[in-house]
């Protein structure tokens, strides 16, 4: 299999370790992202989170969910991407999953104690272009193979929820382990999709080229928002930046372009794109 093409946004994983005296030491905000390498929607949030890490001047750092373990435990990280806000080393604000980037901007600013209405600059303005240009872009290169795979999806559903109802069953009930239900959730996935299997592969091809658009798109509106930036040109208005408001919680709905990446999914082998 040929490795993912590098987007220009990719970053460099925090270390577990270093992630608490980092936060301890960081005066004021701080926005920390766990993600993961195979999760799509972290993929879409990338390039997203960086120019909101520009406009807001707040340093943004990733740590490797596959890895973190401490950080997940102490966070309560139980699915990717996971947006944490933290003020002087407080937590004041999540978001888990991603929708797009407009609603990642206002409710970042949300949790900064900002504002970003009527702020839009032509900045502003062309990264959001260029953002749905590339969302649409992922559509068009998705919804053929996804159409052609959802009639079968559908047929196959009552009989995978009672397949997995009863691993979870037996989870419940100390017969199975958590590995042993990854394991059975996986080899039950396998059987019931095998007819269909050739649909899937189909889609999976389809995603890593709607997902290579993507970083190009976004690789250079992410370059361009920079450039910019480092002008003047994109700053929005800062209103009551001075106060934190009180931890928030933020979930998205599900989706390709809307979930986050469950890690249960991902040990019993289901594609969360």
């Amino acid at each position: 299999m040929n490795k993912p093409k590098q987007a220009k946004h990719d970053v460099r994983y925090l270390p577990d370790a270093e992630v608490a005296p980092l936060l301890a030491a960081t005066a004021g905000p701080v926005i920390m992202v766990v993600s993961t390498d195979w999760c799509a929607p972290c993929r879409l949030l990338k390039p997203v989170v960086h120019k909101l890490s520009l406009e807001f001047a707040v340093p943004v750092f990733f740590v490797d969910g596959d890895i973190a373990t401490e950080t997940k435990s102490r966070y309560g990280v139980n699915g990717f991407p996971e947006l944490l806000v933290c003020q002087d080393g407080r937590l004041v604000g999540r978001y888990g999953g991603f929708s797009n980037a407009e609603e990642l901007r206002k409710v970042l600013a949300g949790f900064l104690g900002r504002s970003v209405d009527g702020s839009s600059s032509v900045a502003e303005l062309a990264f959001h272009e260029a953002y749905e240009r590339a969302d649409t872009r992922i559509s068009e290169i998705m919804t053929p193979a996804s159409d052609a795979l959802d009639p079968y999806i559908v047929a196959v559903a009552p009989e995978m929820k009672t397949v997995m109802a009863s691993i979870n069953d037996d989870l419940a009930a100390g017969r199975i382990d958590k590995t042993e239900a990854a394991a059975r959730r996986k080899a039950e996935r396998d059987r019931i999709q095998a007819p269909f299997q050739d649909k899937i592969d189909v889609l999976v091809k389809a995603q890593a080229e709607a997902l290579e658009a993507y970083d190009v798109i976004m690789d250079d509106a992410l370059a361009q928002f920079a450039r910019a930036h480092s002008a003047g040109a994109a700053t929005p208005e800062e209103i009551g930046s001075d106060s934190m408001p009180g931890l928030v919680e933020t979930k998205t709905d599900a989706g390709f372009r809307r979930q986050s990446c469950s890690i249960e999914d991902h040990r019993a082998g289901i594609d969360c794109g």
